[in-house]
């Protein structure tokens, strides 16, 4: 495994949208540079020293993160915010890539007449949670992350710009085993395409999926007894 850690002094003015870039910059890292598998974002209490630690299967893998489209655009858009960047790589000890990899994932999926269902059911559970490396799409995470603001979570782009495909992806990869999709059977989605390609790829992968809360539940509970 291929370590490469980074340091950011960013100018003060641009501190709240550099945060915002390398979060996403992060997001898209692990769903589109190929063997990337931890993208984590620390900041200093200004927010203007930022502290990336990215993890790759291979040093050829954050070689070929660097030419990516998504990687050159973030470094062109930010590249006047910031007074200074340092980038170290390492190679993991033998032995420590088990323990380094992971927390199994959790993907958070609602439409919007379920988001409050599915946060009020993360707060409820808050400790289990925390256990996993947590995926949600743009509004359900900011939902869940107001009920709970200590948990970590990877927001992508919102389901109807793309966020249920990006979701269908992380569980091709395999970085997400278990997934939360509260469902409003009543109401029209416009986006119902990729609905249908998010539980079909949930299926097709056999991952864990639950609609409603009493499932979560037990998903919850056959977990902590597995």
């Amino acid at each position: 495994m291929h370590v490469v850690t980074v340091l950011f002094v960013v100018k003060p003015e641009y501190a709240d949208s550099f945060q915002l870039a390398v979060r996403q910059q992060g997001v898209t890292s692990l769903t589109h540079s190929h063997g990337c598998r931890r993208f984590d974002v620390s900041f200093d209490q200004n927010c203007e020293q930022v502290f990336l630690y990215e993890l790759y299967d291979r040093a050829e893998d954050f070689q070929n993160h660097l030419k990516t489209p998504h990687f050159l655009s973030f470094s062109q858009k930010t590249k006047d915010w910031i007074v200074s960047k340092e980038v170290r790589e390492w190679s993991l000890a033998d032995g420590s890539s088990d323990a380094a990899i992971v927390r199994p994932g959790l993907g958070l999926v609602a439409h919007e007449s379920c988001k409050d269902r599915l946060a009020g059911w993360v707060q409820r559970n808050e400790s289990a949670v925390r256990r996993f490396e947590i995926y949600s799409t743009e509004n359900t995470g900011r939902v869940v992350e107001q009920r709970c603001p200590s948990l970590r979570i990877n927001r992508l782009v919102s389901g109807p710009q793309g966020g249920d495909l990006q979701m269908g992806s992380l569980i091709v990869e395999g970085r997400v085993q278990t997934l939360l999709f509260f469902v409003d059977p009543l109401a029209p989605q416009p986006h119902d395409v990729d609905v249908k390609a998010l539980t079909r790829v949930a299926v097709l992968k056999n991952v864990r999926l639950a609609m409603n809360e009493s499932t979560a539940d037990r998903l919850l509970a056959h977990r902590a007894c597995s």
